[in-house]
């Protein structure tokens, strides 16, 4: 077919070619007029052009374009690139970007993207930055990078303190100061910008992290523009769903010039090596089980160049006249997809390996795999063709290819990976992931997220079986504790800290949080222990933080109910009578000892080391109160010698005359006493 000149892709840039292209072969899809697709007939006499002139010009210098000047810029923020995480890609040199474009582009993700960056509770500044955030502005050299279309195109770029984690917070967090949004034109061409902000009292979710809401649009959605761009942070970024609409979103690798060509390809014109090798790879999370699990690939323009390899009708996707509801008005209901003529790509997929194909093919036709956070991989050799929105399913249900791609017994909680391949570059490529998309790290791999609730809160020793803490009641460390989705697919674990505390980020939801059995082996923190509260519970987070998943444990380490009041007894009959250890394991100064290492320390001489003399007594006094003896009198002079064990373990080598030992040298008198027999004052015994 006859490609625009370059003087009629300026007009059509500014839109004046509409009708001239009417009658062009970008055929729509089987019952629609054809109408031109001036996204793909743009990109292909774009980079036609690209191409003849690096080729007239192998080792020449990059052309310039008679574009606006340079952009001024804010001064930026040098942050070390190591540590941040991006969408797409973190790499300045990979072509990989995500991208907005106007409706004359024929875009299926529609003109604004919505995305989410949560902060750590502990942390009292971020930093978000953009790479070539412009649209169509020219570097040093007045050379233009990576955007297509016109020049006064307006994109804008507003965050927003979002405490409800969910995109509808308001209060504008200004990134340039005096600037409640920033433009594209505040940001440099082909390079990164980055903003460092303190966290905000105004964006804290109830799990003390810190969320934001990130807005980028074309404010004249009609342009024929787009503006391909990453975004990253020093915090977590991911992807933004604003329920019940689905956001599409585009992905494309976008060279617009002689010198984007120089940077995918280092030997240019050489094709070989290159920074681009036509993979995308998507992390998403999951966050409970599911019975079926849904994504949809829109305009991947599946099809080769010379008619092999073409689209086909996918059977779980409906036909004319369906269009899924957030469609934009570009898309054609799904069947065998029509493009150029002899394809089902407009551009086909798999170009034409001579011109502009040798540098923008990329092998294999477009394909992709669904990678399970379990291992199971489920291929779509198929996806979708010109302008159209396939759905690809996996389902637990019987098998029925009219409802389905795949049959699956399980769709567990997790990351997943959708990996793209054969990604053809100038060609928009649109998806709906129903979960959040996770960012990467400058390696690849995805993003730990963040979450705005927690559930909690203690695993604690019922000293009197009324199930619930207090005074007296100690909290048991190194209990692993298991979240749980409804349907009982295990989410996450964790360990009690040093106080018997945990806790689990979430989502909203409902949750179930257990007492692994683990923990009940010989070896385990509640060995031989019974519970007063049972061993798991389930509850329902709406808009808050749920810490009432307690649990409280009798005997082994926690005090039974005994009706019979023993003596206490010696640090040496303890060490004497290892059979009549009530427990494998003590806690002493939020230290899990079990009975042999217990038994060494108490043995071991103390040469003036005061910390080892005073474990010896928290040791022996705890053993005490587990066969009987009436902690009354004594219960918060351990607490005290515990919590000062905790600072100053065995092995510290504090000596009597040290100011370390002042605060602690009558807490072991009053211990010492205690597991001597005497008397307690006012004889609680």
């Amino acid at each position: 077919m006859r490609y625009p000149s370059t003087k009629e892709i300026g007009l059509a840039l500014c839109g004046f070619l509409i009708p001239a292209l009417a009658a062009t072969p970008a055929m729509a899809q089987a019952g629609k007029p054809p109408r031109p697709d001036l996204e793909q007939i743009m990109y292909q006499a774009l980079t036609d052009e690209i191409a003849a002139d690096a080729l007239k010009t192998p080792g020449g210098a990059p052309s310039t374009a008679a574009a606006r000047p340079a952009q001024s810029s804010p001064p930026r923020t040098f942050v070390d690139s190591a540590s941040m995480r991006c969408l797409p890609t973190c790499s300045s040199t990979d072509g990989r970007f995500l991208a907005i474009a106007g409706q004359n582009l024929a875009t299926l993700s529609g003109s604004e993207l919505n995305l989410q960056i949560s902060v750590p509770a502990s942390a009292s500044s971020f930093t978000v930055g953009f790479f070539d955030g412009d649209a169509r502005g020219v570097d040093s050299a007045g050379v233009s990078h990576w955007d297509t279309g016109v020049t006064n195109a307006v994109y804008e770029f507003t965050l927003y303190a979002d405490p409800t984690a969910d995109g509808t917070g308001t209060p504008v967090v200004e990134m340039m100061p005096g600037s409640p949004v920033l433009r594209g034109s505040d940001m440099p061409d082909n390079a990164w910008i980055d903003f460092s902000l303190p966290t905000s009292p105004s964006a804290r979710t109830p799990s003390g992290n810190f969320f934001y809401h990130l807005n980028i649009r074309l404010t004249t959605p009609t342009l024929t523009t787009l503006n391909a761009f990453k975004v990253r942070t020093n915090a977590v970024l991911s992807g933004l769903n604003l329920d019940p609409k689905t956001r599409p979103f585009s992905y494309i690798a976008n060279p617009t010039s002689q010198a984007d060509l120089r940077i995918l390809y280092p030997s240019f014109p050489a094709t070989t090596p290159t920074t681009y090798d036509g993979r995308f790879s998507f992390f998403f999370e999951v966050p409970s089980s599911l019975p079926s699990l849904t994504l949809w690939d829109g305009d991947f323009d599946h099809g080769k160049f010379d008619g092999t390899d073409l689209d086909t009708d996918d059977p779980d996707t409906p036909n004319v006249p369906f269009r899924p509801a957030w469609a934009t008005a570009d898309t054609v209901p799904e069947g065998a997809a029509t493009g150029l003529i002899g394809t089902t790509g407009n551009p086909p997929d798999d170009r034409n390996p001579t011109g502009s194909g040798i540098y923008s093919l990329r092998s294999p036709s477009i394909r992709y795999d669904l990678i399970f956070p379990d291992g199971q991989v489920f291929a779509n050799d198929n996806p979708s063709g010109n302008l159209e929105w396939e759905q690809f399913k996996i389902s637990t249900a019987p098998f029925d290819r009219s409802q389905m791609d795949y049959h699956t017994n399980s769709i567990p909680p997790g990351v997943y990976e959708l990996r793209v391949q054969g990604v053809d570059m100038v060609n928009l490529n649109a998806l709906v992931l129903l979960y959040k998309v996770v960012c990467v790290d400058g390696q690849g791999g995805p993003c730990t997220l963040l979450h705005p609730y927690a559930v909690g809160d203690t695993v604690f020793i019922d000293r009197d079986g009324d199930r619930t803490q207090e005074a007296g009641e100690p909290g048991i460390p190194g209990v692993l504790l298991e979240l749980r989705d409804i349907a009982g697919s295990l989410i996450a674990t964790t360990l009690t800290d040093a106080s018997g505390h945990y806790r689990f980020e979430v989502e909203s939801g409902k949750y179930e949080v257990g007492v692994a059995a683990s923990n009940f082996s010989p070896s385990g923190p509640l060995a031989g222990s019974a519970s007063t509260t049972g061993d798991s519970k389930t509850d329902t987070v709406n808009s808050d933080n749920v810490l009432t998943y307690d649990f409280g444990y009798q005997g082994a380490e926690c005090l039974p109910t005994i009706a019979v009041v023993a003596s206490p007894r010696i640090p040496a009959y303890w060490t004497g009578q290892a059979a009549a250890w009530p427990v494998q394991r003590v806690l002493a100064g939020g230290r899990l000892y079990t009975r042999s290492q217990a038994l060494k320390l108490l043995g071991s001489p103390s040469r003036g080391d005061k910390s080892l003399d005073l474990l010896k007594q928290v040791v022996s006094t705890k053993l005490s109160f587990l066969t009987g003896s009436n902690p009354a009198c004594i219960y918060t002079t351990l607490e005290w010698a515990d919590a000062w064990l905790a600072a100053y373990p065995p092995g510290s080598n504090v000596s009597a005359s040290g100011a370390a030992w002042t605060a602690a040298a009558d807490w072991l008198t009053e211990l010492e006493s205690y597991t001597s027999g005497l008397p307690c004052p006012a004889d609680h015994r």
